[in-house]
């Protein structure tokens, strides 16, 4: 397990009723939900890093999550986010040129923005 999913002072189940989905585009269906639950995700990430805040994310399939979170709806777990104050993270007061630098890999060899 990721540390900061273990260490998460909160998570985020993102989870679909499948069945509809799979009924409307067929094979596809599953990408399409992953695909939406992903931009979820990519939402949450930016929210809890422009709040000072770490996240992390993982896919997984675990009908416990569903029972307890969900029970009854036939729905599937997708995605779990988790997030937790880091002091890693500096608070977004900044435009989003600033934080791309500030985040940059070391090993980035792609030019300045």
């Amino acid at each position: 397990m990721q540390p900061l999913a273990a260490l998460a002072a909160g998570t985020i189940f993102l989870l679909a009723a499948l069945g509809p989905v799979l009924d409307t585009l067929g094979n596809r269906g599953y990408r399409a939900a992953q695909l939406e639950a992903d931009i979820r995700t990519g939402r949450i990430y930016l929210g809890a890093y422009a709040s000072g805040c770490a996240a992390t994310a993982s896919t997984f399939y675990d009908d416990g999550v569903t029972r307890f979170v969900a029970p009854g709806t036939g729905k599937s777990p997708l995605l779990r986010c988790g997030s937790r104050l880091s002091r890693n993270v500096r608070p977004a007061r900044a435009t989003v040129r600033e934080f791309l630098a500030y985040h940059r890999s070391p090993s980035d060899d792609s030019p300045p923005l």
